[in-house]
């Protein structure tokens, strides 16, 4: 069981960092799901720097909700098998989630706006929490309303 411990604490150790730098949260407001990043440090992160680490914490952050009690009894359930070798049980616990990250990754940059889509989700968000326009908020998100920008 130390890979799975492993595993999850470079898990939990990379959110912890990424929370510190941005938090984010989910909407779902007019037909548009927007995840709005916020905080002092979002600002200060270059664009491809923030594009990347919240593609890996949106990835991370499913992984942690959906799959974290499935994948521990799936792991003791094959980890307890002892006629099968010990790296082809490790392989077996650990394929569903790799296979369910990897579909998440998959879709994630389909939550990259358009700079249309982004406009407005930033300007509904700012409207929606009161905040002042100068503020800077960074949105991703997809949209049924505004597909034709999406």
């Amino acid at each position: 069981f130390q890979i799975p411990i492993y595993v999850s604490s470079i898990q939990g150790l990379y959110l912890c960092i990424v929370i510190a730098l941005m938090n984010f949260t989910h909407i779902f407001y007019d037909g548009t799901l927007s995840i709005p990043l916020v905080g002092p440090n979002v600002q200060f992160i270059p664009k491809f720097w923030r594009d990347l680490l919240y593609q890996g914490a949106f990835v991370l952050m499913s992984l942690m909700w959906t799959l974290t009690p499935a994948t521990a009894i799936l792991q003791f359930i094959v980890l307890s098998r002892n006629e099968v070798a010990e790296w082809k049980r490790l392989l077996i616990a650990s394929l569903p989630t790799l296979l369910c990250q990897s579909l998440v990754a998959y879709t994630v940059p389909m939550t990259m706006p358009s700079a249309e889509l982004e406009e407005i989700m930033e300007r509904t968000m700012k409207d929606l929490y009161e905040i002042e326009q100068p503020e800077f908020i960074q949105c991703y998100g997809i949209s049924i309303k505004h597909a034709n920008i999406n």
